[in-house]
């Protein structure tokens, strides 16, 4: 019988993060993206562990149909949520925020949680492929999903940034644009970058 090892896992962690990249560099494409669904498919995945840990799940706020450049943003929700669940506090039940905010053409989601928390001084290094090689729950972090997340960001033009606070738990915000005036003009966005 095969037993995977923590090298198997890395192994396989770096080739995922070596196929993913690429496809994460494409030239931008508009995508017609509704929030909502997007959420429900990017937790669905994750629903025994929410149920197994008796996490609560909270969505609030704007989560509307958006023109952005990916289709990648439900691996960003599920990668932030998973990390939630990994790092839950032990000595309380998980709360898990997402909240959505639309103003104009500007989106901004909010991804919270009441887990363990990390010191504020390795908010960027968190970010870093293959950096956060920490041992949590017993599993070896390479640190890919966070990497992963920040360059779909990049992608969509946008911005991830994360509030730690030790023990507390993390706020992670994304921010990005809504193209969907610009889509409608039927303008690419390199015809309206130039």
């Amino acid at each position: 019988k095969f037993v995977p090892t923590h090298g198997f896992f890395k192994f396989r962690h770096f080739v995922w993060f070596a196929l993913l990249f690429p496809v994460v560099d494409e030239a931008v494409a508009l995508h017609m993206v509704d929030l909502k669904l997007t959420l429900d498919a990017a937790l669905k995945p994750l629903q025994a562990r929410i149920s197994q840990q008796q996490a609560t799940v909270i969505i609030e706020g704007d989560l509307p149909v958006v023109t952005i450049g990916s289709d990648q943003l439900g691996l960003v929700l599920h990668n932030l949520v998973d990390n939630a669940l990994l790092y839950a506090a032990p000595e309380r039940p998980l709360a898990i925020y997402i909240i959505g905010r639309i103003k104009g053409d500007q989106v901004g989601l909010v991804v919270a949680d009441n887990g363990v928390g990390f010191e504020p001084a390795a908010k960027e290094a968190i970010f870093d492929a293959f950096r956060d090689r920490s041992q949590h729950a017993g599993q070896q972090r390479t640190g890919v999903g966070l990497a992963v997340c920040r360059r779909i960001m990049d992608q969509l033009q946008g911005s991830i940034d994360v509030t730690p606070v030790m023990g507390q738990g993390c706020t992670f915000s994304l921010r990005f644009l809504d193209r969907t005036v610009d889509s409608s003009l039927g303008l690419s966005l390199e015809q309206l970058q130039a």
